[in-house]
């Protein structure tokens, strides 16, 4: 059991992606609170930076920004329902194992494994996502 005393849940939340560009940022937010002081660690992602208020800060290198000199950052801020995405399931991936000498390989020399999947994503109501742009200050 974990010890919570003088800790406070973590709400039911948004979500928000930012670049990992931005953690420095992010984390001298005054209302920042890391993941290391959620009372319980069974929610968190692995990607979790923490949480602002009602927002649980998401970090990736797949975040948007732009080129330019001073680039600008597409942090996505997401809402219950603003977006579905198809259930990963047995139909929806495959894994493929050809055995040593299938194929072109009559020396028996190579044996392969890998795995195809499908995914989908949709926006049910885009005014549930919101695209917060910033520049790193």
């Amino acid at each position: 059991m974990v010890n919570a005393f003088g800790t406070a849940p973590v709400w039911q939340a948004y979500w928000m992606v930012v670049h990992t560009d931005l953690r420095s940022d992010i984390k001298g937010l005054s209302n920042f609170e890391p993941t290391a002081d959620y009372p319980t660690r069974q929610s968190v992602l692995e990607s979790e930076l923490g949480s602002l208020d009602e927002v649980r800060v998401c970090k990736t290198t797949q975040a948007p920004k732009s080129t330019a000199a001073a680039p600008v950052y597409s942090n996505f801020l997401l809402a219950a329902n603003g977006y579905g995405t198809l259930t990963i399931d047995e139909q929806s991936m495959e894994m493929i194992i050809k055995g040593l000498g299938e194929g072109e390989d009559p020396l028996n020399q190579r044996s392969t494994m890998g795995w195809k999947g499908r995914f989908a994503a949709v926006l049910l109501d885009d005014t549930w996502v919101v695209n917060l742009r910033c520049t790193k200050g």
